[in-house]
């Protein structure tokens, strides 16, 4: 765009975002150019693709409509400009609709923009084009990782000329900072994409397994203390009578016995949360193997990491521990190992 013409006799531009200065435009001055037949040609994309239903006042109202892809039977066609041109169209919506409601179109833009665009749109209809196609811009770098490097670009007051007209140079300049803000443009996920019941479970499941170690040290350490004390004063065993029946002195194998069963039942409590742990965790590893996980979708990964790393490492902490108590037989390593496996295919 050459420095004696501004945006606000702008028809139509149909490189939004893709430059900072150099912007190509259709002026109401000069309809016969390059770009104005090129963008208001019956058969061109500016309202084949831009208004599939053609009536754009409409469809640039709706953000379901605005800014979703194309529905295709095929997943590995499309390039992903539907969503671009149909912004780009919109955009420039209210601008077309007011000159055409100043007669300011030629006879030729008249015909291509007439079908799709009626010269009396309602000033709420525009005003409601105008919020969705600047809204989501401002949204959007509010929600950036760094939101101070485009505040003043994606601001209403820059990409607007009135209420129901944006202002197309600050818009494409909102859109030129975002797109090459690189990573600080980009949105910090949310709490509910990576899964916060992933953490928690993780969480709990660690804290438990650290409460059954502790439990089981503890349960040692008085075991072991009680079994070296009665080693070293062999008068204090208790006696049996003859007929092998136990004297009042059995108080303390009591104590012991009763010590014992609770160790043996935090034992068979570990075993069998880490079993349920395993069947749990390589369920949930083989769902996500089936949902698509080797495509680069930076929301999926980010969800995939915790819910791997929950079948890592509280696996492998289990199986210390029932390794360390002597219960980690055969099966229970295999199925261990399986687990193991999924996950870090997973990761």
């Amino acid at each position: 765009m050459s420095n004696s013409e501004s945006f606000s006799n702008a028809l139509f531009c149909d490189n939004i975002g893709e430059t900072f200065s150099d912007v190509r435009c259709c002026y109401i001055n000069d309809q016969t150019t390059p770009t104005c037949r090129r963008n208001f040609n019956a058969s061109g994309p500016t309202f084949t693709f831009g208004c599939n239903n053609g009536d754009c006042i409409s469809e640039c109202q709706k953000p379901t409509i605005l800014y979703s892809s194309e529905i295709q039977d095929e997943p590995s066609t499309g390039n992903g400009q539907a969503p671009i041109q149909r912004f780009r169209t919109c955009v420039n919506v209210p601008a077309i609709s007011g000159f055409a409601t100043q007669g300011s179109l030629s006879e030729d833009t008249t015909a291509a923009v007439g079908r799709h665009i009626p010269s009396d749109s309602p000033d709420a209809a525009l005003a409601n084009v105008t919020n969705v196609v600047t809204e989501c811009l401002t949204q959007t770098c509010k929600a950036s990782r760094n939101p101070s490097a485009c505040s003043g670009p994606c601001s209403a007051v820059n990409m607007l000329v009135s209420w129901t007209r944006p202002n197309i140079g600050g818009v494409n300049g909102c859109l030129n900072k975002l797109c090459t803000g690189g990573y600080e443009s980009l949105p910090y996920a949310d709490a509910d994409v990576i899964g916060i019941g992933v953490f928690s479970s993780y969480i709990l499941q660690c804290l438990l397994l650290m409460l059954l170690w502790l439990g089981l040290y503890c349960f040692s350490r008085s075991n072991r203390k009680h079994s070296s004390t009665l080693l070293s004063n062999p008068h204090e065993r208790p006696s049996e009578t003859v007929q092998g029946v136990k004297s009042s002195g059995d108080a303390p194998l009591e104590s012991a016995g009763e010590t014992i069963t609770h160790q043996s039942i935090l034992e068979t409590c570990l075993l069998q949360f880490h079993i349920s742990q395993c069947y749990f965790s390589a369920t949930i590893q083989i769902a996500s193997l089936a949902y698509g996980i080797f495509s680069e979708d930076m929301l999926l990964t980010v969800l995939l990491i915790p819910l791997s790393i929950n079948g890592i490492l509280p696996i492998l902490f289990g199986m210390l521990l029932l390794n360390q108590r002597g219960k980690a037989s055969l099966d229970i390593t295999l199925l261990s190992v399986a687990c193991w496996l999924l996950s870090s295919i997973v990761y």
